[in-house]
């Protein structure tokens, strides 16, 4: 299966930013206080993090047009699409948090607090899938193997991500100091430059069959999510906003959908997943479309009526990185047989296997991951 991009706010809710924002944001604020500003932020996490889930029993599919029926692979299509956004939602959420700590804060404390809570699972859980590749999948790698997976490659599928959020959080105490000394109208500039150079630019190179680079360095890769979520942190949508919101995203991921089979029709029915990246332009509108629609619901009110609703989100948030870790190994071996039983994207036709694996799977996740807090040593693994 090919690696998804899948990304996960690693971070517990902070308190309220430390700087204010100098200007109001395009889309106007509410006047809800700090503590009600934050309540968005696990609801949408334990949205994102089902999304990745979903994502990667959806894409085992995928690229397997020409030995599967149109059905099938439409269906595969529709949900691959569908559960797309997760990965730079979390990105957007992750820089929410720690961007808006205050850049005063010492590097001794941030690395404590924030690099080595992930260093140290990935690492435990690097020798997890890997002893995984060769007592489960059989291969054979040698200790020297190990090492360069580890150091240069990649451990397994979903891993690629934990190095990815660790680059970002080495950048961090850098970024903090200029995202909180820039204006509203030079952060708009920086996301502006890595939106046309990282997304566009790219699209419009495929579309017209020509190489256009343009090295940016700083503005490159996830940094635009990151940012972006800082940006956005303290934005709301108005009431009149959430409904054509939610249509630009739809049509965003019909876009998706769509270009998708289109692409991968003229490559004779090999997968072409450009439109699935989760750089694309079309992959920035709907991280960010859902995450204002997100974070724009009146949690305060919700909680209120449904208080047993929160102490359920709140607690599978708290198991978002878990989840993330251990969710490959719980598909796997639900689509392996070795239980005596094979749950998978087939199971009861891939319109309902499809979300049942992906469901069954998150909920196993919780379940193992609520059992290893239990256990003192390795509670760390999943903090």
């Amino acid at each position: 299966m090919k690696a998804m991009n899948n990304v996960i706010a690693l971070d517990p809710p902070v308190a309220a930013p430390d700087a204010p924002i100098s200007a109001a944001p395009a889309v106007a604020r509410t006047k809800a206080s700090a503590a009600e500003r934050l309540l968005y932020i696990e609801p949408i996490r334990v949205y994102a993090m089902s999304l990745v889930v979903f994502i990667h029993v959806a894409a085992i599919l995928a690229p397997h047009y020409n030995t599967i029926s149109l059905t099938d692979w439409w269906t595969s299509n529709f949900y691959h699409a569908l559960s797309k956004g997760g990965p730079p939602i979390f990105t957007i959420v992750s820089g929410a948090l720690l961007l808006g700590i205050s850049k005063d804060q010492p590097l001794g404390v941030f690395f404590k607090k924030r690099f080595l809570k992930v260093l140290i699972p990935f690492l435990g859980w690097a020798a997890v899938y890997l002893a995984w590749r060769v007592v489960f999948r059989g291969e054979q790698l040698a200790p020297e193997d190990m090492i360069r997976l580890l150091l240069g490659g990649v451990v397994y599928d979903h891993l690629w991500f934990i190095k990815m959020i660790l680059g970002l959080y080495l950048a961090t105490p850098v970024l903090r100091v200029y995202v909180q000394s820039a204006t509203r109208a030079n952060l708009r500039y920086f996301l502006i430059v890595w939106f046309v150079a990282w997304t566009l630019l790219p699209t419009i190179s495929r579309l017209l069959n020509m190489q256009i680079n343009l090295d940016l360095v700083v503005m490159t890769n996830y940094v635009g999510y990151f940012i972006g979520g800082y940006y956005l942190r303290d934005v709301f949508l108005k009431p009149k906003q959430i409904l054509p919101t939610l249509l630009i995203v739809v049509g965003a991921l019909l876009f998706t959908q769509y270009s998708t089979y289109a692409l991968t029709m003229a490559k004779d029915g090999q997968l072409d997943d450009f439109f699935l990246n989760n750089q694309g332009f079309n992959m920035v509108i709907v991280s960010a479309g859902m995450f204002l629609f997100l974070k724009s619901l009146p949690w305060a009110d919700i909680y209120a009526r449904f208080p047993r609703f929160q102490k359920v989100v709140l607690y599978l948030a708290s198991c978002s990185l878990g989840v993330y870790f251990v969710h490959m190994l719980i598909m796997e071996l639900l689509g392996s047989g070795k239980l005596g039983f094979v749950i998978d994207s087939y199971t009861l036709g891939t319109l309902i296997g499809i979300p049942l694996t992906a469901v069954l799977t998150f909920v196993l996740s919780v379940g193992v991951v609520t059992v290893i807090k239990r256990i003192p040593g390795l509670k760390l693994f999943v903090p």
